[in-house]
């Protein structure tokens, strides 16, 4: 309705710029909730995770339709997707059973699909189960491609947060979500925006990364439209930039085997404990505390991993 009602772009993006939740308060609370929820799913043992991949992502996709401006839903599902990443939770979907019909399903028809693929799939008494288990990660698939789609689409029209939580969520998809050539505009974004936000420059930084492990034939026609804006990082000096190291260690951390459950927590304890601190920080002082030390060795460590980075693609 922004489009016909307005007519352009820029003035929609405009509005999305000036956004402000009606209760400040109470979203600050829920952005909260996100961001404990974050720390909690990637500590604890993520194979405990694989089960509710199904619904909650089904859910988070729901509540995103419905509040497509709320950048809580995005991060929490990009959460799902490294979690799916991490245990190759897609691995081996037949994308011979998504037919164009398939696709289009609404969220309402979830339950139906799911029913009509554990059929397809076959099965009875003891195999009941791992019947369920393997429709859900056809639909799963289904709904998650479709929403994706959607979301390529949302990045050109959002701002500021709202768009940083967008990009994590497409830039932190498992293998069989990507193409590297829809993506691209993606990647860009975050290395721009992530001049002032290293934590968005770090999930660039991982997805290439990853793509350039497995799938380098996909991303190599791609570099010579990425890898010019890696340039302004290695002249960025301490200042140049605030930066979330709880967010860079969970990035970091996702990608990593499973640890013991008791060290797990204590990172997430920390974690936690570091994030409150900044918290009453800011509510005496009004912001957020970090010496120009720490600022240039997270500057520096960022440098230090674009070089080993550029060193790999030889």
């Amino acid at each position: 309705r922004c489009y016909s009602d307005l007519g352009g772009e820029a003035v929609c993006a405009d509005l999305f710029r000036d956004l402000r939740p009606r209760n400040p308060y109470d979203f600050g609370m829920f952005l909260n909730a996100v961001h404990f929820s974050r720390v909690l799913l990637l500590a604890v043992n993520t194979r405990h995770f694989l089960p509710w991949m199904f619904p909650f992502s089904r859910l988070l996709i729901e509540l995103s339709n419905r509040f497509p401006l709320v950048s809580g839903f995005y991060k929490l599902l990009s959460v799902a997707m490294q979690v799916a990443k991490k245990h190759e939770y897609f691995e081996g979907i037949d994308l011979g059973l998504h037919s164009e019909s398939l696709l289009d399903a609404s969220s309402s028809d979830v339950d139906s699909l799911s029913l009509e693929n554990m059929q397809e799939f076959g099965g009875s008494g003891g195999d009941a189960m791992e019947v369920e288990n393997a429709g859900n990660k056809q639909v799963c698939f289904v709904v998650v491609q479709k929403f994706l789609k959607e979301v390529l689409v949302r990045v050109q029209q959002y701002k500021e947060e709202l768009l940083a939580a967008c990009i994590e969520l497409l830039l932190r998809v498992p293998r069989v979500f990507v193409d590297v050539a829809s993506l691209v505009p993606a990647v860009r974004m975050a290395l721009e925006m992530g001049l002032s936000y290293h934590s968005l420059a770090y999930t660039a930084l991982h997805a290439l990364e990853h793509w350039v492990r497995v799938m380098p034939e996909g991303i190599e026609p791609h570099l010579p439209r990425i890898l010019p804006h890696l340039a302004e990082y290695l002249s960025l000096d301490g200042d140049a930039a605030e930066h979330d190291d709880d967010d860079e260690e969970l990035a970091a951390g996702a990608g990593a085997g499973d640890e013991s459950e008791e060290r797990q927590l204590s990172k997430m304890a920390a974690s936690l404990e570091r994030g409150a601190r900044r918290f009453r920080f800011k509510k005496l002082h009004g912001k957020v505390g970090r010496t120009a030390t720490a600022t240039a060795s997270t500057s520096s460590r960022l440098q230090k991993r674009i070089v080993c980075f550029l060193g790999r693609l030889g």
